[in-house]
């Protein structure tokens, strides 16, 4: 750290200093700080990072759950990875992304939803995000569905998604 102390004479006024200060002898101490700058630009992308990380992570919750409340299974479907852990009332099982959608289709074309409403969200160490919710259908039948949610290749994707009777 380079803090230095100068003295300086203002014997002759200059353009910078008022004609008053003419005799006084002043300390004029430079700033003295180590260099923040990178530390500083870290910490604010960090932040930065976090808080749009935090707000997508958010944002999947609501478009999951807003997929499911149009009952589209199409919607629902472009937030599938290539193989889904699909378990519907009893029938569990992993399938293909179209496989999928195609009973997600057949289940929600019986099931029409009425309201969907997420209950508890929260994510894993490992970084899985999941969401447990209530799904009421026309028919006043009730379900709990939970999905859980992986960042893969920089995107969101429901690697299982259930639809259980309560």
């Amino acid at each position: 750290m380079n803090c230095t102390l100068k003295k300086q004479s203002f014997h002759q006024p200059t353009a910078l200093q008022p004609s008053s200060y003419k005799g006084f002898v002043g300390l004029i101490f430079e700033k003295c700080r180590p260099n923040k700058f990178p530390m500083k630009f870290f910490k604010l992308f960090l932040l930065l990072f976090l808080v749009v990380s935090s707000a997508k992570a958010l944002d999947i919750y609501d478009e999951i759950a807003n997929a499911i409340r149009s009952g589209d299974s199409r919607q629902i479907a472009v937030y599938f990875g290539n193989n889904v852990d699909l378990t519907i009332v009893n029938q569990e099982d992993v399938y293909s992304k179209a496989q999928a959608e195609l009973i997600l289709k057949d289940f929600l074309s019986k099931n029409t939803p009425k309201t969907f409403s997420i209950l508890h969200k929260g994510s894993s160490k490992e970084g899985t995000l999941y969401a447990i919710g209530n799904l009421t259908t026309l028919s006043s039948k009730s379900f709990r569905v939970s999905f859980f949610v992986k960042m893969t290749s920089g995107k969101y994707l429901i690697q299982e998604i259930r639809f259980e009777t309560e």
